[in-house]
């Protein structure tokens, strides 16, 4: 997302006219973040919840460290072209029915004896690649790739696919993949 530009702020909730709505309140085992720009700065928080309206979806954003304007929480109207979505814990719609040929999902720390190689890349200057999910193949970012004694690769990547439903965009979800050309491919080289 290239062109950031300030979320607009919508009115906190319930709504007082009398205008159905359906609210989604998030536990704290339910981990969604938020990436978005307020007060002419990009900002990460936590989401609440979201309510919905009318065909349009507010989001409640919690941030800590507090804003500049000394508010610790906010409600801003859901444009997906000026916001990116985490999915810190659950899955994406397209996970639900995994298939054969789909990247090998596995546990962090990969369960394959002594770690004899670590490859971390700078933030902001992930490799891309592309991985199976859900039969077809979905673009990610590879953040770290590890060897091990076993001889097996992993990788942590972010892959962008589809938000939980009603959100109508792309998330990031944190994987853990074995590495295989097959099912995980780097779309540039890869040291």
């Amino acid at each position: 997302m290239s062109d950031w530009v300030d979320a607009i702020p919508a009115p906190s909730w319930p709504p007082q006219d009398g205008t159905p709505f359906h609210t989604r309140t998030y536990s704290p085992h339910e981990v969604l973040s938020i990436t978005l720009r307020l007060e002419g700065h990009l900002r990460t928080g936590t989401v609440l919840a979201h309510a919905d309206r009318n065909s349009q979806r507010t989001v409640h954003v919690q941030f800590l460290p507090a804003l500049r304007s000394g508010a610790r929480d906010t409600w801003v109207w859901w444009t997906p072209d000026r916001m990116r979505l985490h999915v810190r814990t659950g899955r994406s719609p397209t996970e639900t029915a995994p298939t054969a040929g789909d990247a090998i999902e596995v546990p962090a720390p990969a369960p394959y004896g002594l770690l004899t190689d670590e490859v971390r890349y700078p933030a902001g200057r992930w490799p891309q690649l592309e991985a199976r999910v859900g039969s077809s193949w979905h673009p990610g970012l590879l953040l770290r790739r590890f060897r091990w004694g076993s001889g097996q690769s992993t990788a942590v990547v972010w892959m962008s696919l589809p938000a939980p439903a009603g959100w109508g965009a792309l998330a990031r979800y944190t994987r853990h993949y074995i590495w295989d050309p097959a099912r995980t491919r780097a779309r540039k080289p890869v040291p």
